[in-house]
């Protein structure tokens, strides 16, 4: 990395220790971290359905109208906040203490920097949203962000650690905290703030968890001669989280503008959010793990690929199917749980169901890129996926309203997905073969058992009362499955073979010397 790397090899003043190297397997590490975040937010997102349930009854759809517009803001902030440090240290995890303290100073300077425009700018915000509340929201963003900047240090320090398991408890506390604080708030008519508050009372305690946890090493100086190595890194990375943000939250941006009222916006943003549950429950725990582990195969390529392939092709397995299968049911169960005025989010759900199919993996080839760090590249990609985005959204917008929107997401995520993974790999030796293996039969067995699913039950009568939405539940469910795993094992033999040993036989397995 040139002149970026000079600084490691410097005598450091005082008593800091570098990380040893862990003497547990990087595979075995990988497994075991998936397995722990998989099981927290498995939890979370049984928590976060009941939550789900009772915001909808408590809050009108305007609520969450506003609430999306300052989350969308709050995700801009936070990636500036980040500015790639945690990743960073991750990436120089066996020289953790010597950065550490540079690391944590400069983000208290990032985070309240940005904190500030946020508190000078949530007028002039609120106005131009013609959304009233949003200004008191930002002021509550504001705070959280402060408050994030000195959770950096200590939760890099447990990733580099590889110590997944106190991660995901800190985070399953996070989620029952948040939930639980939304629904007594919005039980009590506090409206939009009902969602965005939880937010910075739970992040304070898994700061406070944090530090408690992992207590880094610090010098009480700023240790500026330590920013400039980290500054071009840096920038590179914040550039590349508030491009890559916006195609998470700018069609949020573009529907507030384009609708004054913010019954649509709160429809598409409750649509949106329940269908990426999925999403977060497998994609963002795997790069979560994966990230420190291909960090340390940096210089070797071949089993970096080979473990991003295993990893990617595992994930594309379970996540297909997944995603096929929560658009297949989606409404019997929101006709069933959420009643009458969430049935416009019913298609919305549909079509994002079907758009994360394929942009499952995007979070995991990210990390890939980061752990070789190629943030050059990363910006690149995120800055052409920040004009196309947008133009994807607004077209279907134009077109159709708010489904046409969910439409320009589809189309976007279709495309990006397998680039980003063809990206992640072409330097290790992977090629356009890799991706259509990764993606082809997962998706086409997936796309069979669905139809034939519904096939089977469109000619059978069901009543139309809530055992009737029941029924169809557990039979699609039932029918879709069975289908999917008869279709692998017929035609993906290999892969069916690795999943069911990773699932049930990773327990045996003797550890590796």
């Amino acid at each position: 990395m040139g002149a970026a790397e000079s600084p490691q090899s410097e005598p450091m003043p005082g008593k800091l220790r570098d990380h040893p190297r862990s003497g547990v397997p990087l595979g075995r590490a990988s497994l075991k971290g998936v397995s722990f975040f998989f099981a927290q937010t498995l939890a979370s997102k049984v928590l976060n359905v009941f939550g789900q349930i009772a915001l909808a009854w408590l809050l009108v759809p305007a609520d969450f109208g506003e609430a999306s517009l300052a989350l969308s803001i709050a995700f801009f902030a936070n990636s500036v906040q980040r500015a790639g440090l945690e990743e960073i240290l991750v990436q120089r995890a066996r020289h953790f203490n010597r950065w550490a303290s540079a690391a944590f100073w400069m983000a208290i300077a990032i985070g309240s920097a940005t904190a500030l425009v946020l508190l000078g700018t949530a007028p002039l915000l609120a106005e131009f949203f013609n959304a009233p509340q949003l200004a008191r929201l930002l002021y509550l963003v504001a705070i959280t962000v402060c408050v994030r900047s000195l959770a950096t240090v200590p939760a890099a320090n447990l990733q580099s650690q590889l110590r997944f398991g106190a991660l995901a408890t800190l985070a399953f506390g996070q989620s029952v905290l948040a939930v639980a604080l939304s629904v007594l708030l919005a039980s009590g008519g506090f409206g939009a703030v009902s969602i965005i508050l939880p937010l910075t009372l739970s992040e304070v305690v898994r700061t406070v968890g944090l530090w408690f946890l992992a207590m880094p090493e610090l010098m009480f100086r700023l240790d500026l001669s330590r920013w400039k190595y980290m500054v071009g890194e840096s920038l590179l990375l914040v550039v590349c989280g508030v491009l890559m943000a916006i195609p998470w939250h700018v069609d949020f941006v573009l529907l507030g503008r384009l609708y004054e009222d913010k019954t649509v916006v709160g429809t598409y943003f409750w649509a949106r959010n329940l269908s990426t549950q999925t999403l977060q429950l497998l994609s963002l725990n795997v790069a979560t793990v994966l990230l420190p582990s291909l960090a340390r195969l940096q210089k070797d390529p071949e089993r970096q690929l080979a473990g991003f392939k295993r990893a990617a092709s595992m994930l594309m397995l379970v996540a297909a199917p997944a995603c096929l299968l929560q658009a297949a049911i989606a409404s019997p169960v929101i006709e069933l749980l959420f009643g009458e005025r969430w049935r416009p989010a019913v298609g919305l759900v549909q079509v994002f169901s079907v758009a994360w199919s394929l942009s499952v993996i995007s979070h995991v080839a990210a990390s890939m890129i980061k752990a070789q760090g190629r943030y050059r590249l990363l910006a690149v990609y995120s800055a052409t996926a920040a004009v196309l985005f947008p133009v994807c959204v607004a077209l279907g917008a134009f077109a159709g309203d708010a489904i046409g929107a969910a439409m320009g997401v589809l189309v976007f995520s279709w495309i990006s997905g397998p680039t980003l993974v063809y990206l992640a790999i072409q330097t290790s030796g992977g090629t356009w073969r890799h991706v259509f293996e990764i993606f082809c039969r997962p998706m086409a067995c997936s796309a069979l058992a669905m139809g034939l699913a519904l096939s089977a039950l469109s000619v059978i009568p069901v009543p139309a009362d809530h055992f009737g939405c029941v029924l169809r539940i557990v039979s699609t469910v039932l029918l879709a499955l069975l289908g999917y795993v008869g279709l692998i094992r017929i035609f993906a033999p290999e892969a069916w073979a690795g999943l069911r040993d990773e699932v049930f036989l990773s327990r045996r397995r003797k550890p590796a010397v």
